[in-house]
């Protein structure tokens, strides 16, 4: 097998071909004209508009192969999209889907290969004048038509960037024998795990082979014991099929639950006792169930992994890059690696980017992370005309059959809000049901069995009749956008807006200074023009204004003091939606929520936790001290207290600044337990008014495996100023700390507080920072200079008698600035 990289391109009709680079994971156009000077990096400043013209033209991609001793197949693993693929000047493939595999057999003589890419846009253009137009709620209406990733045509977080080229590797084959597709499926009987192996033997069409002495030989091996099964083959293109039995077989589990184990399995195909092909993989056997069981009100919806449900910390992921063929394998490994320290054990592929490659889903499985992966619809309204239909069979059917030997996934949904735009539309009855509830699950079915889930759409509420809309927070999975978008409501009163399992919630805030330094030249202050066209959010000023000035003073409007403050609003919204929401898994009122969203695809001010350069926000922190899997939670509610003597009439309804009945103010505490063992867990609660401590009281609570235990319900406080901290020990030593301020915290009269930091070095090329304080403080942000670092917290809160303790893993000794409410 050879790799091609020695492709050239040029606009279609134009004389000089230029070299494509030969350093990236496939080719797009975009990044080709870049590295030859064509155009500027889309990524810096308003480029993105000057790049324009590069997706409405044609391009060509061409190589020279030479002769080889038989004739071979050009495996084609993705072309982004309307491709005409030529053979010395022959048009041999036409194609029309990025995300299926082609394959072309060619002859053993030299020959050319040419590609011509037709421009996605006029084609999309065409295929729905000659279809019809159908709803989208982002980008262009015709993207619904074509089989490519809809968010190249612009989406609310990234740009309109309408790449094509030979995005994944071209590569070709002249294997004489192979064995091919081992596909393994696994039963659970009686204390022992059945595996059924099938391999498909190949051989190229020029090449007769004798089947003498033939045979697969399967070898499945844990590291200590080796089980083994052997098939013999009389004739190619036939299935060798092959079972081994394994007593009390070692399990795959999700992060913090248990390890990931994973069986080497080695397929051999032997002739006469020689070896001529052969092919390896990971084997994860884990059990897999979505629970929806009958509640007081609606149903339950939460996972069950190896008959253990799991509460589900998850993260929602977009495509990484803007123009994938520039991601590597250690990008994923990266993400993956930020994704695990932030105790996330879900990632959601969601339905408008990429089936990602295999490095994604082999991280993920040796991580322990579980994906639930939409297919490749979203936000809009889809067709079903039959050339549509059996172009998404295709790739289903290839995306499936890959995607089949990964333990990771555990269900797939059908699409992204189509159901709910649907509901927006008046409609009960769309072309696209056809695929979410007849095509999709059936395939799944078929070709993957019992090992995932399947739901209809997310969010979707599944019903025995009567239609169930997908805003019901009793049944199914919600998108839970009433925060930020929707009514826009206060997020303190996540609590209300609870639902069995919440797939998408979020908070925009703007990207790290560092990161926009590097992409816009001119960085001056939050309403810079270059600024605005770095956030694709619609109305995001006005909405990104009013929960910041609702909920903290601002006392400066310089750039970094604003990304400060929208961060930190961006950190206390997404992390007390885990902590009031967690709270609910007792009963299983909430299985789980997936924030939205962790990435970015290019450079922008969005809703992720984690901006394009890979630099945590403040949320990625606060969120990972919410998904530890010991926490603590604190929710403080308020009631009228009733008088002796007659009132005024309450205005509150009208009026509510009018409305100056006393209030009494009550706090709850509780610990989740999110382990496999049942727990004895130390507590000290320190509550203060106005900055003093005024009371402190600590005690033992057990904590049953995998639940929440409420242990203060209704404690009254003094009044409005009170601020109240739990910490959590285990044998004395602290492992998690809560805090629950006066909401909202612009009210807040802060003193004059003196924190202290110092830095040593423990490490080669770490280093550790300790921080006290002679005072509450919230919002504590460590602003690193000039440097490329990592750093183990951010964005905490502070509080007397106690020290800090954060690591930074840096090059060298660093300058740093501190910043906190005040």
């Amino acid at each position: 097998m050879t790799v091609i990289k020695n492709w050239w391109y040029r606009r279609q009709g134009h004389p000089e071909w230029k070299k494509a680079r030969d350093d990236t994971h496939g080719n797009q156009i975009h990044l080709d004209l870049i590295k030859n000077g064509e155009i500027p990096d889309p990524f810096v400043d308003d480029n993105e508009k000057k790049v324009q013209w590069v997706g409405k033209v044609d391009w060509e991609y061409k190589t020279d192969l030479g002769a080889s001793a038989r004739d071979r197949t050009v495996v084609f693993e993705g072309l982004d999209t309307f491709g005409e693929v030529y053979v010395d000047g022959e048009l041999k493939l036409v194609t029309d889907n990025m995300f299926v595999e082609y394959r072309l057999a060619i002859p053993s003589t030299p020959i050319e290969l040419k590609i011509i890419f037709r421009n996605a846009l006029h084609e999309s253009r065409k295929l729905e004048q000659k279809h019809g137009g159908f709803y989208c709620s982002n980008g262009e209406s015709s993207r619904v038509h074509v089989r490519k990733a809809q968010y190249h045509y612009g989406w609310d977080w990234g740009p309109l960037l309408l790449t094509c080229g030979p995005w994944r590797p071209v590569r070709v084959e002249e294997d004489l024998v192979e064995l091919a597709n081992l596909k393994i499926d696994y039963h659970f009987e009686a204390g022992q795990v059945e595996l059924k192996f099938e391999a498909d033997i190949l051989n190229s069409d020029d090449f007769e082979m004798v089947f003498r002495d033939t045979k697969v030989q399967v070898i499945v091996n844990d590291g200590d014991t080796s089980y083994e099964c052997i098939t013999a083959v009389e004739q190619s293109g036939v299935n060798a099929v092959g079972t081994i039995y394994i007593e009390n077989p070692k399990l795959w589990w999700p992060i913090n639950h248990g390890d990931q184990f994973l069986y080497d399995v080695q397929a051999n195909l032997i002739e006469n006792n020689r070896m001529i092909s052969q092919c390896k993989r990971k084997l994860g056997i884990r059990k897999t169930q979505l629970v929806q069981t009958k509640l007081e009100k609606g149903k339950t919806f939460y996972f069950e992994i190896n008959d253990t449900p799991i509460f589900i910390n998850g993260c929602n992921w977009i495509p990484s890059h803007s123009f994938h063929s520039d991601t590597t394998k250690a990008h994923y490994e990266e993400w993956i690696k930020l994704i695990k320290n932030a105790n996330f054990n879900l990632i959601r592929v969601w339905g408008g980017g990429i089936w990602e490659p295999d490095w994604f889903y082999e991280l993920c499985d040796y991580h322990g992370i579980l994906i639930w992966h939409d297919f490749m619809f979203a936000c809009a309204m889809y067709p079903a005309y039959d050339s549509f239909l059996n172009n998404v069979k295709l790739e289903v059917k290839q995306q499936l059959t890959r995607l089949k030997k990964f333990t990771s996934i555990i269900i797939y949904a059908g699409n992204n809000e189509d159901y709910q735009i649907a509901e927006q539309l008046g409609k009960v009855k769309f072309p696209a049901q056809i695929i979410y509830e007849k095509i999709l699950p059936r395939m799944v079915d078929e070709i993957i069995g019992d090992k995932v889930a399947y739901h209809w759409g997310c969010p979707y509420s599944p019903s025995d009749g009567e239609y169930i809309p997908t805003s019901d927070p009793t049944v199914g999975d919600i998108h839970q956008w009433n925060v930020w978008h929707g009514t826009q409501e206060k997020y303190q009163d996540w609590d209300k807006l609870i639902g069995r399992f919440i797939l998408e919630f979020g908070m925009l805030a703007f990207a790290n200074h560092q990161t926009l330094q590097r992409y816009i030249t001119k960085l001056q202050y939050p309403q810079l023009q270059m600024m605005d066209l770095h956030n694709k959010a619609v109305g995001f000023e006005r909405r990104l204004a009013l929960y910041v000035m609702e909920n903290v003073k601002v006392d400066a409007m310089d750039l970094k003091n604003w990304i400060y403050l929208t961060q930190l609003i961006q950190s206390e919204c997404l992390s007390m939606a885990y902590r009031y929401w967690k709270r609910k898994w007792q009963n299983h009122e909430c299985g789980g929520g997936i924030v939205w969203q962790i990435n970015d695809c290019y450079p922008v001010n969005s809703w992720s936790i984690v901006d394009f350069a890979k630099r945590p926000k403040l949320a990625y922190y606060s969120i990972k001290r919410e998904c530890q899997p010991i926490i603590g939670g604190l929710k403080r509610d308020s009631s009228k207290i009733n008088q002796d003597y007659d009132e005024p009439d309450d205005l509150s309804e009208q009026l509510p600044l009018h409305d100056f009945t006393p209030r009494l103010y009550e706090i709850d505490a509780w610990i989740g337990n999110f382990t496999q063992l049942t727990r004895i867990i130390e507590y000290r609660i320190d509550i203060y008014n106005k900055f003093t401590l005024r009371k402190s009281f600590k005690n033992e609570v057990l904590v049953n495996a995998n639940t929440t235990k409420e242990f203060l319900n209704n404690y009254k406080l003094q009044d409005w100023n009170d601020l109240v901290v739990l910490t959590i020990f285990e044998n004395g030593v602290q492992i998690h700390q809560t805090s629950d301020w006066p909401q909202p915290l612009k009210y807040i009269e802060w003193p004059t507080t003196h924190i202290a930091s110092r830095v040593k070095q423990v490490g080669p090329k770490k280093y550790e920072m300790t921080l006290t304080t002679d005072q509450p403080v919230k919002g504590v942000m460590i602003q690193i200079q000039d440097s490329s670092h990592q750093i183990t917290d951010n964005g905490f809160d502070l509080f007397p008698y106690q020290s800090h303790q954060v690591i930074v893993y840096d090059n060298r000794p660093f300058t740093y600035d501190i910043k906190y409410l005040k």
